[in-house]
């Protein structure tokens, strides 16, 4: 998710066989003032702050 211009870890997903990928995220304070997510492909290790290549990116309506 992007706030203020920076990426915030929101979590981590694996598709299953097929490559699908279901995820709830939950709704919190970051969520209400982000109107963009984007998926990026990090290290396997959890980062505070995601740097990795962005591979998607989506819009965030409430």
């Amino acid at each position: 998710m992007v706030l203020s211009n920076k990426k915030v870890y929101c979590g981590e997903f694996n598709p299953d066989s097929e490559g699908k990928v279901f995820m709830q995220m939950p709704l919190d304070d970051d969520m209400t003032v982000s109107s963009q997510a984007l998926i990026t492909v990090e290290p396997l290790k959890k980062i505070p702050q995601p740097t990795g290549e962005t591979v998607m990116t989506g819009s965030i309506s409430l």
